[in-house]
């Protein structure tokens, strides 16, 4: 009875985080409306990664089709994230020098390994390739989890300095 509405709680919660980063109005990359929409995908990604790691650990019934339900659910908001973490890095181009400045700061500059290698590589790419090779299901689902559990720390730590980085005036 409490499913739905505990998920919907959740995930407006989570977005509503979004609105809070964007009343920091001095820090640019917080301002593009896609960060609501990305949240939101990492909302759905942390809460099927954290539900993978507990129905592998825990003896539940059902755990297959759970396993595969949930599995696609961390495929799909990987995906989602995944598309706006490139399009942030490499597509938006244009913004004010501030943006420019911490977009810099995580492709090229002192955040970069975080971002590559800790957000995109471990949070995204390798979790996907290990799902669409071992599928949605199983110990690859697990591992999966856990790296995307993983890259989610490194793009909110990115993200978080990468924007406080730049001054204000």
């Amino acid at each position: 009875t409490l499913l739905w509405p505990t998920i919907a709680a959740g995930t407006l919660a989570s977005i509503y985080t979004g609105f809070f980063f964007a009343q920091g109005a001095g820090r640019d990359l917080w301002l593009g409306p896609e960060n609501t929409v990305d949240i939101a995908a990492q909302t759905a990604a942390k809460g099927a990664g954290a539900l993978i790691v507990f129905a592998t650990l825990l003896p539940i019934a059902g755990r297959e089709e759970a396993l595969a339900l949930l599995g696609g659910i961390l495929a799909g908001a990987l995906l989602l994230h995944l598309a706006i973490l490139l399009f942030t890095a490499l597509g938006h181009r244009g913004g004010s020098p501030a943006l420019e400045r911490a977009v810099e700061m995580f492709v090229s500059g002192p955040l970069r390994g975080e971002f590559w290698w800790g957000a995109v590589g471990c949070g995204c790419a390798l979790p996907l390739a290990l799902i669409a090779w071992r599928g949605a299901g199983g110990a690859g689902a697990l591992l999966a989890a856990v790296m995307a559990l993983a890259g989610a720390y490194y793009w909110d730590r990115v993200w978080v300095r990468a924007g406080q980085a730049v001054p204000l005036s």
